[in-house]
């Protein structure tokens, strides 16, 4: 019964087992680039925090939610099936990114 309080069924979350080392670097590298290409736009990059150690879940979240991207994108990663599959998605968006910002500055 949910008096007085409701009840929900739950299941934790298969992220914290999976293992991402060999990610971490290749979407670390693009967001250092990215925040690069950003300050050089003149954005102010100081408060950016990339050196995450712990769970891959929790780095994997941590680093997904530096990237600048649209709410609908948030979204697709905060849906990821795992911190593999997160960061193999924020790798995309970040080289999407990178993109747009080199267009920007005149690089093609």
């Amino acid at each position: 019964e949910d008096d007085p309080h409701p009840w929900a069924m739950v299941e934790p979350l298969p992220d914290a087992d999976e293992e991402i080392h060999d990610l971490r670097p290749e979407v670390g590298s693009r967001l250092e680039r990215l925040l690069a290409m950003a300050s050089e736009m003149g954005a102010d990059t100081r408060d950016f925090d990339l050196d995450v150690e712990g769970d891959p879940a929790a780095v994997s979240y941590h680093l997904a939610s530096l990237i600048p991207v649209t709410p609908l994108d948030s979204y697709r990663l905060l849906c990821a099936d795992g911190p593999r599959q997160r960061m193999e998605l924020a790798r995309e968006m970040l080289d999407d990114q990178i993109e747009l910002i080199r267009m920007r500055l005149g690089g093609g």
